[in-house]
């Protein structure tokens, strides 16, 4: 981890464990130690229900909106596209990250 810190890019970390292990407090201690320069995007998989596959992405989702100064119930297919402009696949990316957010 802390050498991902000095790196510029993305990365992926994922953290899996038993219930009560103490995923959550591990998580807040690496994230204490992080600069505040970095983007830090988190989402969690809900331990019941089905058709909430995709559940961890659109909380990511919600995140990005949120650090960008958005409401997430707000964003609109239109405006998702707009700010993916120049792809030329902007309109599916933006229709099928609208269904994410329901």
């Amino acid at each position: 981890m802390a050498q991902r810190v000095g790196e510029s890019g993305c990365h992926l970390f994922t953290l899996l464990g038993a219930a009560g292990v103490g995923k959550s407090r591990l998580i807040a201690e690496l994230l204490a130690g992080i600069d505040e320069d970095a983007t830090i995007l988190r989402g969690r998989c809900l331990p019941y229900g089905e058709g909430i596959t995709y559940w961890p992405l659109a909380d990511i989702i919600r995140e990005i909106t949120r650090a960008r100064g958005l409401d997430a119930t707000e964003l609109s297919v239109a405006r998702i596209a707009e700010s993916l402009e120049g792809d030329e696949k902007a309109g599916l990316i933006a229709a099928r990250v609208s269904e994410l957010l329901g």
